[in-house]
């Protein structure tokens, strides 16, 4: 019994493998120039939620500058600008 499961279980994976080698094709990621292009479009996605994130820390009033929130959204915008960099250095 152990044994026809290990079969069925690899047999399973080998299928997720190709089916996952499949997706990635049909979605455009397999040229170098298609993945960058992708890469580019996260990055202003990125770039555009980092942007709002800015404005609304620049609308929490100075009283609450010590706040949770505010404290959160700094946060956020540096592992924004974080991500951005690095994705731009990827590519």
């Amino acid at each position: 019994m152990a044994a026809e499961l290990s079969a069925f279980m690899a047999a399973r994976a080998e299928f997720n493998d190709r089916a996952a080698d499949k997706a990635a094709k049909s979605d455009g990621y397999d040229t170098r120039a298609k993945r960058r292009r992708h890469v580019s479009q996260i990055v202003l996605q990125l770039t555009d939620i980092r942007d709002f994130e800015n404005a609304y820390m620049s609308n929490i009033p100075e009283n609450l500058q010590s706040d949770s929130a505010y404290e959160s959204a700094e946060r956020a915008i540096g592992s924004l600008e974080q991500a951005i960099d690095l994705l731009r250095g990827a590519y």
